[in-house]
């Protein structure tokens, strides 16, 4: 959409892309540097992330350059993305080193759910980072036999790393100085 201060959005007319099936989270940043917004977007039923990277041909007509990058694992769906800066450097001269963080929920209620970290998206040798799992939980403190996974909701990210949500009201951090995955709050169920 085209926006200005005083009209409503309005649609740019050829400016669209294909994404993988089922998008269900979307985040913007200048992924490359060049002063324009890209998309990033988690496609919940093929695994994948689609990475839209913003461009003006010489005619001064917008368009994507659209890459997917998948993530790993097998019985899950993608729930929530967002683009960060996993390894906290800011290299002016290379800004294709921004990374994504997606939150996986796994279809099997033992397993836990995580989030995963997908390095470099904005270049053609993006990488498999580190994964972050969230602890189960016990909602109605049954013992052992009532622990179950908190999907993880929304994610956003962070100058020190990202922070993200989860079914059960938890919120957690993961520090990019660190490493660390960390609970902030605990809001619970009710």
């Amino acid at each position: 959409f085209q926006m200005t201060a005083d009209s409503a959005p309005m649609p740019i007319n050829g400016f669209t892309a294909m994404v993988g099936n089922k998008p269900i989270g979307l985040d913007a940043g200048d992924i490359d540097g060049d002063g324009l917004d890209d998309l990033v977007i988690a496609n919940q039923d093929d695994d994948t992330i689609t990475v839209l990277i913003s461009d003006i041909d010489s005619n001064g007509s917008s368009y994507f350059n659209a890459s997917t990058i998948n993530v790993p694992g097998n019985n899950q769906m993608l729930t929530c993305v967002a683009i960060f800066n996993h390894d906290g450097r800011d290299d002016d001269d290379d800004k294709t080193d921004l990374d994504a963080v997606v939150g996986v929920d796994k279809f099997d209620e033992s397993t836990k759910d995580f989030y995963q970290v997908l390095r470099n998206i904005g270049s053609n040798s993006s990488s498999i980072g580190p994964s972050y799992e969230i602890d189960l939980i016990d909602p109605d403190d049954d013992g052992p036999s009532g622990y179950i996974p908190d999907s993880p909701t929304a994610v956003d990210g962070t100058v020190n790393g990202f922070v993200g949500g989860t079914q059960y009201g938890r919120v957690i951090h993961v520090s990019s100085r660190t490493g660390a995955l960390d609970l902030l709050a605990n809001i619970g169920i009710n």
